[in-house]
């Protein structure tokens, strides 16, 4: 671990001149949070910040010292730590807790250029990815992208793999956190009703996922006007007459060459509305797509 180099600065000061009678308090669970996970502790291992304040200090001035200048520094300290105060702007927790601590850490949680993710226009690199761009959330709804940003980085990538999901690994760093039920928080006795939950989803690190732990999988569900495409789109050798998508053949009879086709002929333009869309998810859910030899 690489220590940084701290300096009393004025935003500290002035937290230090408080009275602790004026500072934040939490209580409950809130105050056991604080504690555990984002307050600063010495070597080993007991507290160095016992309010908010004191946090908000600090990771004011872990983000401003990568300014050039000590006056840029001191200038964006301050602009932070009003940002930060009230928790009017809460970071991620990465942020939280190692921002401003004397060691060397990434505040930011990453994927590979290549890593999928899902939006509006469907599944894409999260490197094509714009500001604007309308992404799918975790409550399954298109929410537009609002900041981007890239860094190049030597942490390991975490691999989740799950079963029975036609979907590609997700590769994320440590840290970055992930929709999680625990095997643990699932009732696994089969009823009539299906399977139980003990506990809601959770947000957990990559790096603390367990084989058998379930990962919750968005999918959007923002509805819109029914479309229409056209069949000839997606099928080859076929051609369009009045509107009317066949196959055109030829066929020997008598000695002769004459022309054929398809039998049925079927409406080149179809409507995607709510019904069909219900049929065709009752027949991929069927499990299985079959092929038969001579058929198109």
């Amino acid at each position: 671990m690489v220590e940084q180099k701290t300096n009393t600065t004025a935003a500290q000061q002035s937290v230090d001149a408080l009275d602790p009678q004026h500072m934040t308090h939490l209580e409950g669970i809130r105050q056991k949070v604080f504690m555990d996970r984002y307050s600063l502790k010495d070597p080993a291992g007991q507290p160095l910040e016992f309010y908010p304040e004191q946090l908000w200090a600090r990771v004011a001035r872990g983000i401003a010292a990568v300014e050039k200048t000590e006056e840029l520094q001191a200038h964006w300290e301050k602009r932070f730590y009003e940002a930060l105060s009230d928790f009017q702007f809460v970071p991620g927790g990465r942020i939280l807790a190692g921002a401003g601590s004397g060691h060397q850490v990434t505040f930011y949680n990453c994927m590979p250029p290549d890593q999928e993710v899902l939006t509006a226009d469907g599944y894409r690199p999260i490197s094509e990815i714009k500001i604007g761009d309308l992404v799918v959330t975790h409550r399954n709804r298109l929410r537009p992208v609002l900041h981007k940003f890239e860094r190049e980085t030597e942490e390991a990538l975490y691999i989740i793999r799950p079963k029975k999901m036609g979907y590609d690994d997700l590769r994320v760093t440590g840290d970055h956190k992930v929709y999680v039920v625990r095997s643990e928080w699932v009732n696994t006795h089969r009823s009539r009703d299906g399977l139980r939950l003990q506990h809601e989803p959770d947000w957990i690190p990559a790096k603390d996922i367990k084989p058998g732990d379930y990962v919750a999988v968005a999918y959007n569900s923002e509805e819109s006007s029914p479309d229409t495409i056209s069949l000839q789109d997606y099928v080859s050798g076929y051609e369009v007459q009045d509107g009317k998508l066949f196959k055109a053949t030829t066929r020997g009879s008598h000695g002769y060459v004459s022309d054929w086709g398809t039998h049925y002929k079927l409406n080149n333009s179809l409507t995607l509305d709510g019904e069909l869309c219900y049929l065709l998810g009752r027949w991929l859910g069927d499990g299985c797509v079959t092929h038969r030899t001579g058929t198109d």
